[in-house]
């Protein structure tokens, strides 16, 4: 538990002194955009694969009802 306190103290002086030197502010914002972009193309990426395996369950099912 320590290491994750150390780790995030960390987080938090990187991001605070960052602010007043402009070419770090710039670097750990493109660091910001990247990760936010990898979030979301994992939200969609996940979003789709559940709709997938409704739609196959769904499925799956009316044609079982109809080979009765």
């Amino acid at each position: 538990m320590k290491k994750i306190a150390v780790n995030v103290t960390s987080a938090i002086d990187d991001w605070s002194f960052s602010s007043r030197e402009k070419q770090s502010y710039l670097i750990m914002m493109g660091y910001a955009r990247i990760s936010r972009m990898i979030a979301v193309t994992q939200l969609i990426i996940g979003f789709i694969a559940i709709s997938v395996y409704l739609i196959a369950i769904v499925l799956n099912k009316q044609q079982v009802m109809f080979s009765l």
